[in-house]
């Protein structure tokens, strides 16, 4: 039986030691596996892999998956600015932003990148340490 990876995980553990704030078992981190697996099955068709189907490659300042599912490197990259931190999933090192994950206290954004159908999705979570957080989606043509 071959081993699966689940990239989604794989990058999520790894988001503290780029500067995300993602603490395992944190409100933080639940949010963010959730959506690195939805926006990581959109793009692959799933967030887990045969281990011959995927690499994963950490740097100072990136991630980088390498998979037979899509066409060049997927880069992972942090930036903080004040208190708003995001990930951004880029088409190889200097390719588009295919997704972003942005961070602003208790305020998450999901926003993924369209451009063959000229629109992108956000879906947004304000006040996810509340119980009954709000949970929205927008789509906004370009």
């Amino acid at each position: 039986m071959e081993k699966k990876i689940n990239i989604a995980t794989e990058i999520v553990t790894r988001l503290d030691s780029l500067g995300f704030p993602c603490t395992i078992a944190s409100s933080d981190y639940m949010i963010m596996a959730n959506f690195l697996m939805g926006n990581l099955t959109k793009l692959l068709g799933c967030h887990e892999l045969d281990n011959d189907d995927v690499e994963i490659v950490r740097s100072k300042h990136t991630i980088t998956v390498n998979t037979t599912f899509y066409p060049t490197p997927i880069v992972f990259e942090v930036n903080k600015t004040d208190n708003d931190v995001s990930l951004s999933a880029l088409a190889g090192e200097e390719g588009q932003e295919i997704f972003r994950i942005s961070k602003n206290g208790e305020h998450v954004e999901n926003t993924i990148f369209d451009r063959d159908n000229f629109f992108e999705h956000t879906y947004v979570v304000d006040g996810f340490m509340d119980p009954k957080f709000t949970y929205t989606k927008k789509q906004v043509n370009e």
